[in-house]
């Protein structure tokens, strides 16, 4: 809240040689002037203190109505509300659906499109995520696994267990993830990896994201994806570069896209 104080002194000086009558007299109607001077400098006040609360008002930047439930590939602890659905596509292969059950529980189903084109079985990722936390303190938690598995390969099947933490608001916020990858052949994996995201919003359109996950197997290993997320309607268009450790890293240009509804 801003206050504005104005205050208002007045001196008054006169010759010595006035009667005591003539000097009550002054005393008393400068007395009065001054009550009237503050009535109408308070009068004055009130439309000052509104406008400038307008003028910090209009410097904050408009929330998005688009999902900030994940960033490029990574889940955030945010989640979608109860009833709320979103569709997400990358590469024009990567197919993703997402369904909120309540607004601590959002399952998701991806598939792709690479197997079915070439005549065999897809790949099918099954994803529920569950989050939780005070929205007083920004603060947010997760817990999810993902279930990757093909029909077509003898019912093997990989996946892992997370958790997360979310600090921040839903369009700006850091991630902080530590999960066990796990496969049918071998059970868990006993290195965890790690991801750290961020969201930065940019403006009413455009919000700046990091997605980076990675493990430590002697060195460290993983990928990095810094991406510009277009915000319109409903609908967010993603453009972003994902980057690999590996000796001979590859840069892979990569565009998405996911409506919420």
């Amino acid at each position: 809240m801003i206050k504005l104080i104005i205050i208002s002194i007045v001196f008054f000086s006169s010759t010595t040689c006035v009667t005591s009558q003539q000097l009550t007299f002054k005393i008393d109607s400068l007395s009065q002037d001054y009550k009237t001077s503050l009535i109408d400098e308070e009068k004055k006040a009130s439309p000052e203190i509104s406008l400038t609360a307008s003028h910090f008002s209009s410097d904050v930047k408009p929330t998005p109505k688009t999902q900030s439930s994940r960033y490029l590939f990574s889940e955030s602890a945010y989640g979608l509300k109860e009833g709320q659905h979103m569709y997400q596509n990358i590469l024009g292969v990567l197919n993703s659906y997402s369904y909120g059950f309540s607004d601590n529980f959002t399952f998701n189903f991806s598939t792709e499109l690479a197997n079915i084109i070439a005549g065999r079985f897809p790949i099918v990722l099954l994803s529920p995520k569950y989050t939780f936390g005070s929205e007083q303190s920004n603060v947010r938690y997760g817990l999810g696994v993902n279930y990757a598995f093909s029909i077509s390969d003898d019912n093997e099947a990989i996946g892992s267990v997370y958790g997360l933490m979310t600090i921040g608001k839903p369009y700006n916020n850091i991630t902080i993830g530590l999960g066990y990858l796990y496969d049918t052949d071998d059970g868990f994996d006993d290195r965890p990896y790690f991801q750290l995201s961020t969201s930065l919003l940019l403006s009413e359109k455009y919000i700046f994201l990091v997605d980076a996950n990675f493990a430590i197997d002697g060195e460290l290993q993983g990928i990095i994806s810094p991406t510009l997320r277009y915000t319109k309607g409903n609908a967010t268009f993603d453009l972003s570069v994902t980057i690999t450790s590996e000796d001979e890293a590859e840069v892979i240009p990569v565009a998405g896209v996911s409506f919420l509804f």
